[in-house]
């Protein structure tokens, strides 16, 4: 670059009376100097407006992309002067209170908080304006149909190279739904408390009521006892002879002692079952020859109603490791069931098959059967239920209550089938 300065010694030594001289002077040397730096000027213009153009322009477009980015956002983004003046808002914001542009940029945002949180609001945000600390709070913010729901807003300043604060920007999130999903939530924990406190209560009162059924049955079972013994000596004659109609009184004293000591039995074995002091001493047997047993001991009931009792193995020997004990309960208890809910003249039908997992026990009878909606209290503790037959047979509801329970600690299934005025089926599933 030409230094037009180091020329002035030269100029200013010549003459410049001579019109001539300043002339050639001028056109020799001070204008193409001047060209020169015209030029240099007007390149450093140019670059400088190209340069200003492109940071505009990047601006721009860095301006058009945090603005798309805020109005495809869920939430509602504003931006506020550094005292707090609304300057823009997405349009999520328009869409949820329902207000225009004009009504929502008039300030009046406190309007659409919950009259409950407002002046907290007010006074958190005045404090971040005056010490410039970022703003957070959950509020309740009033939407379009005049529903408040929980929002948490929050907003932090941007400062220039001078620290001075340029903008506020800030975001609302609905945060309703977790609201509610944490108050359910620890309503939930507070039931699911009380409801831990009611079954220790209950597993208490159930653990002080079994001990009084065992203690009871135990005590009435002891002179029960002495009642059949003595009973039954006199009838057998070992106090001498007596009439038919004391015998026939004598009689009727043994069998309601007998069903007196067979409801105790049930009492002390639900009360065993229940306080879970139940233990099996399992055994391989044959089912065949158990229920053969059961039936030959049972007959004599049989002949009396007149009713016909069917055995149909469907293998020569089915055998199966069970506690025999309990499980020859179960089947006295459901094929005397059987018989004492059938109507005389009519058969009951007991099969057993095993297959290569399961062995199978099903008793059929030919009764009043059951009702479809009262099949579910079947199995229930001290639960009866009325037919034709209900009040000549009697019962405690406490045999197929039990008997579920053998079964189940068995890891099997007991089920019925019924129909009203046709029979009932109990079949009993058992791991072979």
């Amino acid at each position: 670059m030409y230094n037009f300065l180091s020329l002035l010694p030269f100029i200013t030594a010549l003459s410049f009376n001579d019109r001539n001289v300043r002339r050639i002077i001028l056109l020799t040397i001070v204008l193409p100097v001047l060209a020169v730096i015209v030029g240099q000027l007007k390149e450093r213009v140019d670059f400088l407006l190209e340069h200003e153009k492109e940071a505009r322009r990047k601006a721009e477009e860095s301006e058009e992309r945090l603005r798309f980015m805020a109005e495809s956002m869920p939430q509602k983004i504003f931006t506020t002067t550094p005292r707090g003046r609304l300057d823009y808002f997405n349009p999520q914001w328009m869409d949820y209170t329902g207000l225009t542009y004009r009504q929502t940029k008039s300030n009046k945002w406190p309007e659409l908080i919950h009259p409950d949180d407002v002046t907290e609001n007010i006074a958190k945000w005045e404090h971040s304006l005056k010490t410039g600390e970022p703003f957070s709070f959950e509020h309740r913010f009033k939407r379009h149909d005049g529903q408040y729901r929980w929002h948490l807003t929050r907003a932090r300043a941007m400062h220039d190279e001078n620290g001075r604060i340029k903008i506020w920007v800030g975001s609302s999130t609905d945060i309703d739904d977790i609201k509610s999903a944490l108050k359910r939530e620890h309503k939930l924990e507070k039931t699911t408390a009380r409801l831990t406190e009611q079954r220790e209560e209950l597993l208490e009162l159930n653990h002080a009521k079994d001990e009084f059924i065992s203690l009871a049955s135990h005590q009435l079972r002891t002179p029960a006892t002495g009642v059949k013994q003595y009973v039954g000596m006199v009838l057998e004659g070992y106090a001498g002879n007596i009439t038919s109609d004391q015998k026939a009184y004598l009689t009727s004293a043994y069998e309601s002692n007998e069903r007196q000591i067979t409801i105790i039995n049930d009492l002390l074995k639900v009360a065993k079952v229940d306080a879970g002091k139940i233990s099996l001493h399992k055994e391989k047997i044959d089912i065949s020859d158990l229920i053969k047993d059961i039936i030959q001991e049972q007959s004599s009931r049989f002949k009396d109603r007149q009713q016909t009792i069917l055995f149909t193995p469907k293998q020569s020997k089915i055998l199966a490791t069970v506690d025999i004990a309990n499980i020859r309960m179960v089947l006295e208890n459901i094929i005397d069931n059987a018989s004492k809910y059938t109507p005389s003249g009519k058969t009951i039908e007991v099969t057993a098959k095993k297959s290569r997992s399961k062995l199978i026990i099903a008793v059929r009878d030919e009764g009043v059967g059951i009702d479809q909606k009262n099949i579910g209290k079947i199995f229930q503790k001290f639960s009866r239920i009325d037919n034709p037959l209900s009040v000549e047979v009697g019962g405690s509801g406490l045999g197929l209550y039990w008997a579920k329970k053998i079964i189940d600690h068995h890891n099997g299934t007991i089920e019925i089938q019924s129909e009203i005025n046709k029979g009932s089926t109990f079949t009993i599933t058992l791991p072979s």
